[in-house]
């Protein structure tokens, strides 16, 4: 289960306020700020935010079960995945 986006972004201003000393923001400010980002300091946002989302208790839970999953044998191939993507 992934966490909501106005959590991560919430954590994220969180962070970026104490480390930059700003104000305290909006999310809507947030958003604005955000949206004024280049496309590569938006791909590092976004690559923070993924690493945020991966250090959660919840995440390496959810991580761990899958590959738990995978270690019984439930997996599937890449043609298996294939035929389940042309069938969808």
């Amino acid at each position: 289960m992934d966490l909501p986006g106005s959590f991560l972004l919430a954590r994220f201003l969180t962070l970026w306020v104490s480390v930059r000393k700003l104000p305290p923001m909006t999310m809507l400010e947030l958003k604005q700020q955000v949206s004024r980002l280049t496309t590569r300091e938006r791909r590092e946002l976004n690559a923070y935010l993924i690493r945020l989302r991966h250090e959660s208790p919840q995440w390496r839970r959810t991580a761990g079960k899958r590959l738990q999953a995978m270690d019984a044998g439930r997996k599937v191939s890449v043609s298996e995945l294939d035929r389940r993507l042309q069938d969808a």
